[in-house]
């Protein structure tokens, strides 16, 4: 496994293999990452930060497109992951405007999904989205595709990190069933006690104590 030196840009999200992202780039550090990244399609790293702690993995990212460039110098891009990785020592930079460095590895992942899984994912997915009263999501057919929900299933951000560390999607399909149907089966259990208080209509009035 070939250990390299990526430019990092920590930040408090969870990123999917192939996944585009829209980010709004107002720090100096960043703006001259961002900058020199575009300049010479060099990529650089996103790990993910729970509780202002960076975790040992993350995206490797590249720019696709500086949308905006704002009157004040901030940035509006849109990146692109292009690899996933893990975190061998992070190298902090004393210059405050120079973006800290990570030396990483690779992380292989294996892409085994499973159709009747996606299905199940699919189902529960309807169901959720039924609860909350929202558009539920079109049909998909690519597990790729159904990754696009993830962020929008009512997982924690710990709990996203603990599925994309998975390093093969049919471990990612079981995870993620299971947070789904403790997530439904919550949220039934708050629509079944609503309705149970309808029912009941009126608190009952009891005689005055003595």
């Amino acid at each position: 496994m070939r250990s390299r030196t990526l430019k990092i840009f920590p930040l408090p999200i969870v990123l999917f293999e192939f996944e585009t992202l829209n980010l709004h780039i107002f720090e100096p550090r960043y703006k001259t990452l961002i900058a020199d990244s575009f300049r010479t399609n060099e990529t650089f790293g996103i790990p993910t930060v729970i509780d202002k702690k960076i975790m040992p993995n993350g995206a490797e990212v590249e720019v696709l497109e500086i949308s905006k460039v704002h009157t004040n110098g901030e940035l509006d891009i849109v990146v692109k992951v292009i690899s996933r990785f893990e975190i061998v020592e992070v190298l902090f930079s004393s210059e405050a405007n120079t973006a800290h460095s990570a030396i990483v590895n690779p992380i292989a992942f294996t892409e085994n999904a499973e159709k009747e899984l996606d299905c199940r994912i699919f189902d529960l997915l309807q169901e959720l989205y039924e609860y909350a009263e929202v558009v539920a999501p079109a049909n998909f057919n690519t597990n790729t595709e159904m990754l696009n929900f993830v962020h929008k299933s009512g997982l924690s951000l710990s709990q996203e990190f603990e599925m994309v560390a998975l390093q093969n999607s049919y471990d990612r399909q079981l995870f993620w069933i299971h947070q789904l149907k403790q997530i439904v089966a919550a949220i039934s259990e708050i629509q079944n006690m609503k309705k149970a208080v309808k029912l009941n209509g009126h608190f009952k009035k009891y005689p005055q104590a003595f």
